[in-house]
This record gives structure tokens, sequence and C-alpha cells, in this order.
């Protein structure tokens, strides 16, 4: 099966200001993750499967293409906060290492991680978008409650990225 991404290595380059020279190997896995792990959480496993089909078959109706033009902004700040990590530690036969150049100095570890959790909040902003999209739009989108509405619930009502534990599901 064809691996369909939702935004492109092009749109990703261009709107965020990403260097010619950061390898495709590294900005497609990037972008998998941020679709696979974070967006589909939010819109459902079947509205997911139903974007990525029409996608791939060119057959997405108006409601679908204005989904994923709100969702775009989203999945590019996690592709970009994925990549932050990818790009900077390797997995080589000598283990997890960061790679150095006489002209060129790297971030210390603590420096790259703050700089991945500010584009993480960014993404929130644009995650809590998206949820209102869905919440004002339900009934245009039949997959949402389809096979597991009750499942993302959550995550159409609450964008935080945070360590807290916030209530959710096992609370009162």
């Amino acid at each position: 099966m064809t691996k369909v991404l939702l935004i492109s290595e092009n749109y990703l380059r261009s709107a965020f200001m990403i260097s010619d020279n950061v390898q495709t190997k590294f900005i497609l896995p990037a972008i998998q993750n941020a679709q696979e792990m974070e967006f589909q959480t939010v819109v459902g496993n079947c509205l997911y499967k139903r974007l990525l089909e029409g996608v791939a078959e060119n057959n997405l109706n108006d409601n679908e293409k204005e989904l994923l033009n709100i969702a775009k902004r989203y999945i590019g700040y996690v592709a970009i906060s994925e990549l932050i990590t990818i790009s900077t530690f390797k997995i080589n036969n000598i283990g997890l290492n960061k790679t150095k150049d006489e002209n060129v100095e790297t971030l210390p570890t603590s420096d790259v991680m703050l700089v991945k959790k500010q584009y993480i909040e960014k993404s929130d902003f644009y995650k809590k978008r998206l949820q209102e999209y869905l919440l004002r739009n339900q009934g245009e989108f039949p997959e949402l409650s389809c096979c597991d509405c009750h499942n993302i619930k959550k995550n159409l009502y609450s964008s935080a990225s945070c360590n807290v534990w916030l209530g959710g599901p096992r609370g009162k």
C-alpha cells in the first residue's frame, strides 16, 4: 500500500522555512508520525482513513478539503517538532549520537527540547482550531459518529499538550 501524506514535503519546507539541506529521509517520517500519532487521534480512525483514501483517489468533498486546509498547519507544526528530534539525534551502529562539525555548533540537548516544546505549543493552537471546526461541522462528517467518536471525544475538547493530567475519561 502506498503511504499517503496529508501535507507535502514541499509544503513543510516552504511554510516552515526548513533548509534545503534537510534530507527527505528525515522529513517524510516526521510527517508520517505527525499524521498517524497526533492528527489521527483528533479526527478518529474512520475519518482519518477516509481522508487518506480521498487524497489517494483525489475524490475529497468540499468539507474534507476544508478540514485538510485547516489541519495542514497543525500537522506541519507537529511534524517540525518530530523533525527536531529526528534530525538532531541519529541512531547508528555505535548507538545514539549527535553530529558535530567544525563550522557548526549544535545546541545542547536542553535547548533542543525547549525548541521542540515551542513547536508543540504552536501546534496546540492549530489543534484547537481543528477541534472547533470538527465540533461545528460534526454533521458533515458521518465518519465522526460511525465507529469511534466516543473514543476521540476528549480529543475534540482539549488541545493541551502538557504533563499535567487534566481529568479526562477516568475523572469523576
